[in-house]
């Protein structure tokens, strides 16, 4: 048996754009976050602003090397 479709109040529509756009912008932080890895691992110049965002991103103190000074063939 089908339950009969409930009608959605445009309160709640405005509950789930905001659930969507908030989703939606922590996707693409993420993705920013995940180039920005990606090509501080390849050795690709930073710009000042990412410089400094990757300093905030790595754990003090450690000694972690790009992939690209890892290689010995690059």
């Amino acid at each position: 048996v089908e339950k009969p479709m409930t009608m959605i109040s445009s309160d709640e529509v405005e509950l789930y754009k905001e659930d969507f756009k908030s989703l939606i912008s922590s996707m693409k932080k993420d993705e920013s976050l995940l180039r920005l890895k990606r090509r501080w691992l390849m050795d690709l110049p930073l710009s000042k602003t990412d410089q400094k965002r990757i300093q905030e991103i790595l754990p003090g103190g450690d000694k972690i090397l790009p992939e690209s000074f890892v290689r010995e063939g690059d």
